[in-house]
C-alpha cells in the first residue's frame, strides 16, 4: 500500500525537508479551507497558490475543499475553482450542492470523500477515480475497522481507489495537535501501525494526515511497503532472532502465533539448554528448551498471558509501543524482529 503525504500553508517551510521522503508523481493532500491558517496568514490567496504551483513540479494535488474556500479564492463555484487550482484534483467536503457536482462532473476532476458520498453518484464512479476517507483532529470521532470497510466496498468494487489517513508524529497539525487518523483506535499508537492497519483493510494507500513522520516510522513502514515484511520491534539478549524473515504458521492457535521457520531449529542433538522461565505475559517471544525433547527451538510469540513453563525459554518481548501490533498478525504473515 502506497503512502503519500499532506502539506499545509501553515507548515510549508518546515516540511521541505519531509517531502523529499515521496516519490516523483506521488499523490500530495492539501487542505484549502482550514479557518484557523486563513485567519493567521498573510495573503492567503496568493500563498495558497505560490505553494500549489511549487507542488505542481513533483506531485499530483489533492486539493481539500469546502464552501468556504470560494471565499478564501474569491470565485463564486467548484467551477471556477478547479479553474484556477488546475490541475489539481478538487475534494468536495461540506458546502456544495451535490447535484450541482454531479452537472459538471465532465468539466471537474474530483477525489470523492469515501464517506459522505451520494448514493446517486456511484453510476457516475469510473475505474481509476480516486476517493479519500476523512480523517478526524478531535479525540474520539475517528471511525472504526468496520465502519471503513462498510463504507469503501462500494468504491473499491467499482475500481475506485481508495485512501485513508494516519496520524503523524513530526508536526502534529493545529489546531488540537492529537493527530489525524481515520481509524480512532490507532490515534495515539505509532503512524506504522495505523498505516498497517489501513493495508489490512485492503486500501490503495495511506495519506499522512499530520505534517510527516519521523524517520524510524518511515524505515517500519518502507521495510512493508517494499518486502510485505512486518518488522516487529521487540527488547532482546538474543541477537541472533534479529534482522531475519520468520513465517507465522496458518494453524497457529488463537492464542499465540507458532514460527514455521524456528522448526529447523528443533532437531535432536541440538537441545536448547534451560535458561530465563517465567510468566509468559502477551508479546513475550519465547523458545522451548531442552524439557520439550525434539520441539527444542520451537519459537512462539504470544498474543495472550500464559503462565510461566520450566520447559519454555522466554527470549524476548514486543516493546510495549507497538503491542498492538499482535492483533494486527495474522497467520501466514512474514515478520522481522527489530531492534527498538
Amino acid at each position: 500500500m502506497k503512502l503519500f503525504p499532506s502539506v499545509y500553508l501553515s507548515l510549508y517551510e518546515a516540511q521541505q525537508e519531509e517531502l523529499q521522503n515521496y516519490e516523483k508523481g506521488s499523490f500530495i493532500f492539501i487542505c484549502l479551507h482550514m479557518e484557523e491558517e486563513y485567519q493567521s496568514i498573510n495573503n492567503y490567496r496568493e500563498k495558497a497558490l505560490n505553494i500549489i504551483h511549487e507542488l505542481q513540479d513533483r506531485f499530483t494535488i489533492i486539493a481539500d475543499v469546502s464552501g468556504r474556500s470560494l471565499g478564501y479564492f474569491e470565485v463564486d463555484s467548484l467551477l471556477e475553482l478547479q479553474e484556477l487550482l488546475s490541475p489539481c484534483i478538487l475534494r468536495p467536503d461540506y458546502g456544495f450542492d451535490p447535484q450541482e457536482v454531479i452537472e459538471h462532473l465532465d468539466q471537474l476532476t474530483l477525489c470523492f470523500n469515501a464517506q459522505i458520498y451520494e448514493e446517486d453518484w456511484l453510476s457516475y464512479l469510473e475505474p481509476g477515480m480516486v476517493s479519500t476517507l476523512n480523517y478526524y483532529p478531535r479525540p474520539e470521532t475517528g471511525v472504526s475497522a468496520n465502519t471503513v470497510l462498510k463504507q469503501t466496498a462500494p468504491l473499491q468494487e467499482r475500481g475506485v481507489k481508495v485512501f485513508g489517513f494516519i496520524q503523524g508524529d513530526k508536526h502534529l497539525r493545529l489546531p488540537l495537535y492529537e493527530g489525524l487518523p481515520t481509524l480512532e483506535k490507532y490515534r495515539y499508537q505509532p503512524p506504522y501501525i495505523a498505516y498497517l492497519a489501513l493495508a489490512k483493510l485492503g486500501l490503495d494507500g495511506a495519506i499522512v494526515g499530520d505534517g510527516g513522520l519521523l524517520k524510524r516510522q518511515h524505515q517500519l513502514i518502507g521495510r512493508y511497503r517494499e518486502e510485505k515484511v512486518i518488522s516487529v520491534p521487540i527488547i532482546t539478549e538474543k541477537t541472533e532472532i534479529l534482522h531475519q524473515v520468520f513465517t507465522l504458521r496458518q494453524d497457529s492457535p488463537d492464542g499465540l502465533f507458532r514460527i514455521v521457520e524456528s522448526r529447523e531449529y528443533a532437531h535432536p542433538g541440538e537441545l536448547r539448554k534451560k535458561e530465563e522461565t517465567k510468566e509468559r505475559k502477551r508479546g513475550s517471544i519465547t523458545m522451548d528448551n531442552e524439557g520439550y525433547a525434539r520441539y527444542s527451538g520451537e519459537m512462539m510469540l504470544l498474543k495472550e498471558d500464559y503462565p510461566e513453563d520450566p520447559r519454555v525459554n522466554v527470549i524476548g518481548q514486543v516493546h510495549q509501543d507497538y503491542e498492538a501490533l499482535l492483533d494486527l498478525l495474522e497467520p501466514g504473515d512474514r515478520i522481522m524482529f527489530v531492534e527498538i
